[in-house]
């Protein structure tokens, strides 16, 4: 799938993978970054993405985690 993107900006493909991720229900964050990292990542940089781009704002954030624990697209990013 990666590979189809059209990049090969390693962030664009890291919120690329994320997203999919995340869409697929592989929606903790220690299974998210470990994922990442089997798909080549680095696992630090996909933990890092994640606290940075978490929050309740779909404007400024891509998802946000619940109290769960699992991360969850804004909605407004599952219709784009």
């Amino acid at each position: 799938m990666l590979d189809d993107c059209g990049t090969s900006n390693r962030n664009d493909l890291l919120v690329i993978a994320i997203e999919a991720l995340i869409d697929s229900g592989v929606n903790p964050g220690p299974q998210i970054v470990d994922a990442a990292g089997s798909l080549g990542f680095k696992r630090a940089h996909a933990g890092a993405f994640l606290g940075k781009s978490e929050g309740g704002n779909p404007d400024r954030h891509r998802g946000q985690r619940g109290a769960d624990g699992a991360y969850r697209l804004h909605s407004a990013r599952l219709a784009a």
